[in-house]
């Protein structure tokens, strides 16, 4: 059921960022953003209403927090990029940048990725490259 969930969230992430940087196109990123989170949080609050799931302790609440700030200023930078630029350069950056950020915080912390994490990042930096060599060309 995990697996489900899973492919579920990342189907509906994937398209919410698709329609999200259309509608940019149209709307203040600001105002996209505002409209998704706000979507989410409804959606969030049923599922956890009328699901057995336990209630999360207030150091956990904080962070969470934290975190979902964050990730809103985030979105509304990558809607404001697509709204600006070509959609084919914007996601491919912002994904390397969101695939790296926990590598270099653990990298921070003490942590070694493993070799084949080491390798992704290569792979994905050689194809950031290529994209942004194609879309100037």
């Amino acid at each position: 059921m995990v697996l489900v969930w899973a492919c579920g969230a990342a189907l509906l992430y994937g398209v919410a960022d698709y329609c999200g940087g259309r509608a940019s196109k149209v709307s203040k990123a600001a105002a996209v953003t505002f409209l998704g989170q706000f979507v989410a949080l409804i959606l969030l609050a049923i599922v956890i209403a009328f699901g057995s799931t336990p209630v999360m302790s207030t150091h956990d609440w904080w962070w969470s927090g934290f975190a979902g700030a964050g990730g809103a200023i985030a979105l509304v930078a990558f809607y404001q990029a697509m709204s600006l630029g070509s959609m084919t350069v914007v996601a491919p950056i912002t994904a390397i940048v969101g695939m790296c950020s926990p590598v270099v915080v653990g990298l921070i912390q003490g942590e070694r990725p493993a070799s084949i994490a080491d390798v992704g990042m290569a792979l994905a930096a050689i194809s950031l490259s290529m994209v942004g060599y194609a879309s100037n060309s």
